[in-house]
């Protein structure tokens, strides 16, 4: 039973322990400019971290956004560029509509 209960126990800190590092954002503030771009590009639509507190949903293609507008986004990357890493959707039609 005491064997037991110590297998329980190492299961569940094991768990715990890389539960957050399974559930994490990509980091874009930790990739290079272009590392940042083929990550979305690659894998977008995409939630991603910005920044110490925020992140967003990134698509790689400007007309990925349907009916909503499309807008660029920038981001400080490691290497330290102000970086257009995707765009994201907000509120508001494209041309097409009436």
């Amino acid at each position: 039973m005491r064997n037991l209960l110590r297998f329980a126990a190492v299961v569940s800190a094991v768990a715990a322990a890389t539960m957050p590092a399974l559930a994490a954002r990509p980091d874009v503030t930790r990739m290079t400019c272009p590392q940042a771009q083929e990550f979305i590009r690659k894998h977008g639509p995409v939630v991603v971290t910005t920044g110490r507190h925020t992140f967003d949903m990134y698509y790689g293609e400007p007309f990925a956004c349907g009916r909503y507008a499309t807008q660029p986004n920038y981001v400080v990357t490691r290497d330290g560029v102000e970086c257009l890493i995707g765009y994201t959707c907000v509120p508001g039609g494209n041309f097409w509509d009436d």
